[in-house]
């Protein structure tokens, strides 16, 4: 089992990334590297990251623009995705510049409304969700639902890469330190641990409406401003009810129910269904 890295330098928000071979991008493996950081268990071996105050040459390793990578070999991509994850401004506060792909100038930790998904593929009832929210600072999160088998991706950093160039444009930051993570991942294990003041979600009624089957609910409600619901295929007496059960645990929530719209048949399952057919 090998020891693979993600070893970063930044300077004036551009990221460097060490890797192995120029024209495969494998992240560097069993290099004598010290004061490096564990990330998560993977099957191809143990992960780590650190980022350098200096950047030096590495024997047999070179030095890339992590921007310029469209692809890393093996399941690399995921690794990366992990590693700017752990230097996004999320957990703690950041000492580094990051890219304004992938955080907007904008972004704040007063408040922040996740929205959450694996988006796979993104379509047009995921942005409606982001044109009908009315919060200013959204936090888009590409994730590993742990209710559902394991995503099949070429490269996780690709994919999340064409996320955020899909949003280049737009307030919303991307958070890639979930996405491709080979355990499950529910939202109360990590929200309450994020740095934000406030702190909203925006979730279909699909999801509202089965809120009570989220692990530990009720732990995850008290530490919750706002939920934003948009409509999907459930009816307003369901989304009504829903209501009704969460205020009677946390009367102080607020719910915004955003309404139905054009794109409330799209499901990012079938499509995928289609593809194959």
């Amino acid at each position: 089992m090998h020891n693979i890295f993600s070893v970063f330098y930044i300077e004036n928000s551009k990221i460097e990334v060490l890797v192995s071979d120029e024209t495969s991008t494998l992240l560097a493996r069993d290099i004598d590297l010290e004061g490096c950081t564990p990330l998560s268990k993977r099957r191809d071996g143990n992960t780590f990251f650190t980022v350098l105050d200096v950047k030096r040459e590495i024997p047999s390793h070179h030095w890339v623009d992590l921007l310029s990578v469209d692809h890393f070999s093996s399941n690399d991509g995921a690794i990366i995705c992990e590693s700017i994850g752990a230097i996004f401004p999320f957990f703690h506060k950041s000492q580094y510049s990051l890219p304004e792909l992938f955080l907007k100038k904008s972004f704040n930790t007063n408040q922040v409304t996740f929205f959450g998904g694996s988006f796979n593929p993104w379509h047009e009832g995921h942005s409606e969700c982001l044109r009908r929210c009315p919060s200013e600072n959204i936090l888009i999160i590409p994730d590993r639902n742990p209710w559902k088998s394991e995503l099949e991706k070429e490269c996780y950093f690709k994919s999340f890469k064409e996320l955020c160039l899909k949003f280049s444009d737009s307030p919303y930051s991307v958070f890639p330190g979930f996405y491709g993570l080979e355990e499950g991942n529910p939202t109360v294990d990590w929200l309450p641990r994020t740095i934000f003041k406030n702190k909203s979600l925006l979730i279909g009624d699909d999801n509202f409406t089965s809120f009570s089957k989220w692990k530990d609910y009720k732990k995850l409600l008290n530490h919750l401003d706002t939920i934003f619901v948009l409509s999907r295929n459930h009816s307003m007496k369901e989304i009504e009810q829903t209501a009704q059960d969460l205020l009677a645990i946390n009367d102080s929530i607020s719910l915004s129910v955003l309404g139905e719209h054009d794109f409330m048949d799209l499901s990012s399952t079938k499509i995928r269904a289609q593809k194959k057919s």
